[in-house]
C-alpha cells in the first residue's frame, strides 16, 4: 500500500476517534447532572432547551400549555336534541375532544349569582391528549349543580361526576367565553378496553337486513337460531347490525312476548313457541336497531335499553282509570316515583316512573337525574313492587312507592298541584290478582342468546361493541334487580 494509502486511514481513524470523544464530552455535558461546586445558571440555560429539542424532535412534544379549563355540565338541555344520539353529531360539534383521567372529586356549597345557593360538584380531570382542537390546558374542571355535603344531597343535572382514577373523554364547545359539555351527558364518555376475544354471542347472515321486520321477520330469523342451536334459551336479544327499516322510529327497540303461564302480572296464558322454533322454553325476545347508534355515546347509559326491554315480560302491564300507574307501551306512568335510593344515592327505574319532591309551597316537581357519581350512576335499580311481579322477592319484601294525581290536565312536571298516595302490593294484587307461581318457586336466572344480525362479515367495531354487551350485561341486570336475578349469556 502507498504512503498516501496510509495517510488517508490514518485520517479516518482520527475522524473517527474525535467524533467518539466529542461524542462522549457532549453527552456528558448534556446529560450528565452539574456538580453541586457549578454554577447551575449558565449550564442549564444552554443545555435544557437543547435536551428538550432534542426530545421534541425524536418523541414529539407532549406536553400542554399549563391551565385549567372550567366546563359547565349540562342542565338537560342536551336531551331535547335528537342528534345528540349519534356520535359523529357530538364529533362534529365539539371544538375540543380531550382524553383524561379523573384526578379528584369534590362537593361543596355555592352561592351562584344565576342559580342561587346550591351543592355543585367539582371533578379534576388531567388531560391526556388532544384528539380535537389545540392543546388550551393541562387539567380540566368539571362543574356540574348537584353532589352530595354531608348528609344534603341535591340532584339536578344530566351529567354525573366521573369516579376519581377513571379515564374519559370530553366533547367540548365553547359558547362565548365558557366552555360546555356537547349535548349534555352525551358529551363525557367513558372508553372501554377492546376486547381481543369474541365472547358468547351468536352472528346471523341475512341478506336483507333493512327489511328484517317485514312480514313473519323475528318468527323466521328466530326459526333459523334454532336450526343450528339447541331450546336451551328463555330469551333472545337481537341486535341488528345496520338499520332495519328508513329510520330508527319506524322499529325503535322492542320486547316480545312469546309465551306466558305466570298469573298477577296483567298477561293472559299463551303459548307462541312453536311458532318460533322453539319446543317450548322461550319466553320472548328483545329487539335493538343498529349496533353502531345503539348504545349512544356512553355505553353505561345505553346498556340500560336492554335491561328494559328484556324487564317488559313482568312490568307494566297492571293499571286502571282509578289507579293510573301504567302509560302506553307498558312502562310506569311518569307520576308515580319509582326511584330508588341506595346508599344516599338515587337510582332511575329502568321501566320508567320518575323523581318526585314535593315543594315547600304544597306543588310537586320531577327531578331530572341522570347522575349518581360515577359511570355506575347510568344503571339503573328496579322497585322493590318491580321485583315482586318479576317473581325475585315475596309480597312481604316490597315497599310502596309514591303517586301524584294532579288537579286536571298538566303540560309540565315542575310545581304542579295535585295529590299524593301511596302505591302498595296490595293495590297491585287488587289490580292482577295474586302473583302465582309466588316467590321461591319462580323461576330467577336465565339464559340469553344474543344475536348479531348482518349481512356481510362483521367490523372490528362490531364484534367489540358485541363483546361489550356480553361481557356487561349480566353485571347491570345483576345490579338492577339488587342481586336478586342472573342473565347467562351462551
Amino acid at each position: 500500500m502507498s504512503q498516501k494509502g496510509f495517510v488517508n486511514i490514518a485520517f479516518v481513524v482520527l475522524a473517527v476517534v474525535l467524533v467518539g470523544v466529542g461524542g462522549y464530552f457532549l453527552m456528558d455535558r448534556f446529560l450528565a447532572p452539574s456538580p453541586p461546586q457549578q454554577s447551575p445558571q449558565t449550564t442549564n440555560q444552554v443545555t435544557q432547551p437543547i435536551l428538550q429539542l432534542i426530545v421534541n424532535k425524536i418523541f414529539g412534544d407532549k406536553s400542554f400549555p399549563k391551565g385549567k379549563i372550567t366546563v359547565l355540565g349540562g342542565s338537560g338541555a342536551g336531551m331535547l336534541i335528537a342528534e345528540c344520539a349519534d356520535k359523529n353529531y357530538i364529533t362534529n360539534s365539539a371544538h375540543y375532544i380531550i382524553e383524561g383521567k379523573v384526578e379528584n372529586t369534590e362537593s361543596r356549597w355555592i352561592d351562584d349569582s344565576t342559580l342561587g345557593r346550591h351543592i355543585f360538584t367539582f371533578t379534576t380531570i388531567a388531560a391526556k391528549k388532544y384528539v380535537k382542537g389545540d392543546p388550551i390546558g393541562d387539567t380540566v374542571e368539571l362543574k356540574t349543580i348537584g353532589g352530595r355535603v354531608g348528609d344534603k344531597w341535591e340532584i339536578a343535572t344530566d351529567v354525573g361526576s366521573p369516579e376519581k382514577g377513571k379515564d374519559v373523554i370530553l366533547y367540548l364547545q365553547k359558547v362565548g367565553s365558557e366552555f360546555e359539555l356537547v349535548c349534555g351527558y352525551f358529551g363525557i364518555v367513558y372508553p372501554s378496553p377492546i376486547p381481543k376475544i369474541k365472547s358468547n354471542f351468536h352472528i346471523l347472515k341475512e341478506q336483507n337486513v333493512k327489511d328484517l321486520l317485514k312480514g313473519s321477520g323475528i318468527k323466521s330469523l328466530s326459526k333459523k337460531f334454532y336450526e343450528g342451536n339447541t331450546d336451551d334459551y328463555d330469551f333472545l336479544v337481537i341486535v341488528s347490525g345496520s338499520l332495519v327499516g328508513d329510520y330508527i322510529g319506524e322499529w325503535p327497540p322492542h320486547f316480545g312476548s312469546i309465551k306466558n303461564y305466570t298469573s298477577g302480572i296483567g298477561k293472559h296464558f299463551f303459548d307462541s313457541t312453536i311458532d318460533y322454533g322453539s319446543k317450548g322454553r322461550l319466553q320472548g325476545y328483545a329487539f335493538i336497531n343498529n349496533l353502531d347508534d345503539a348504545l349512544g355515546p356512553n355505553r353505561f347509559h345505553g346498556i340500560n335499553a336492554f335491561v328494559h326491554e328484556l324487564s317488559h315480560y313482568w312490568i307494566m302491564n297492571l293499571g286502571n282509570d282509578e289507579l293510573k300507574i301504567r302509560r302506553d307501551g307498558g312502562h310506569w306512568s311518569n307520576f308515580v316515583d319509582t326511584s330508588v335510593q341506595i346508599n344516599g344515592k338515587i337510582y332511575l327505574n329502568p321501566n320508567g316512573g320518575g323523581i318526585w319532591q314535593e315543594n315547600s309551597d304544597g306543588t310537586f316537581s320531577a327531578l331530572h337525574a341522570y347522575d349518581i357519581y360515577t359511570e355506575e350512576s347510568y344503571r339503573r335499580r328496579f322497585s322493590s313492587l318491580d321485583l315482586y311481579l318479576m317473581g325475585f322477592i315475596p309480597a312481604s319484601e316490597t315497599r310502596p312507592v309514591q303517586l301524584i294525581i294532579p288537579e286536571g290536565q298538566v303540560d309540565t312536571d315542575q310545581n304542579i298541584r295535585g295529590t299524593k298516595r301511596l302505591v302498595t302490593v296490595q293495590d297491585l294484587i287488587r289490580l292482577g290478582g295474586q302473583r302465582d307461581p309466588a316467590y321461591p318457586n319462580t323461576q330467577r336466572d336465565f339464559n340469553i342468546a344474543l344475536i348479531l344480525v348482518i349481512e356481510n362479515e362483521p367490523t372490528e367495531s362490531q364484534l367489540a361493541t358485541m363483546d361489550w354487551i356480553a361481557k356487561n350485561l349480566p353485571e347491570v341486570w345483576f345490579e338492577a334487580t339488587s342481586h336478586k336475578s342472573k342473565l347467562i349469556i351462551k
